[in-house]
């Protein structure tokens, strides 16, 4: 995709569009996903059916805070909401 930070700039922008599908889209297509307030493990389709869900009520924005920080396999980021 590019530079990490494109990456996240990306990322962060389909949260901001409440784009589901986008947003799953960033992440592993085989990956198992933790969603971290329920502590329940999703798929990547349950995932794209939680988002649906919790973006029917989602009013927030969100940006990035300082750098992106990246190693062989990681991106780290902050952001704000």
């Amino acid at each position: 995709m590019g530079a990490p930070e494109d990456f996240v700039s990306s990322y962060l922008d389909a949260w901001n569009r409440h784009d589901a599908q986008r947003v799953v889209g960033h992440l592993c297509e085989d990956g198992l996903y933790c969603d971290m307030p329920s502590q329940e493990q999703l798929t990547g389709d349950d995932l794209v059916a939680h988002l649906i869900d919790y973006f029917s009520n989602d009013q927030y924005r969100y940006e990035l805070l300082g750098n992106v920080l990246t190693d062989d396999q990681t991106v780290a980021f902050q952001y704000r909401v």
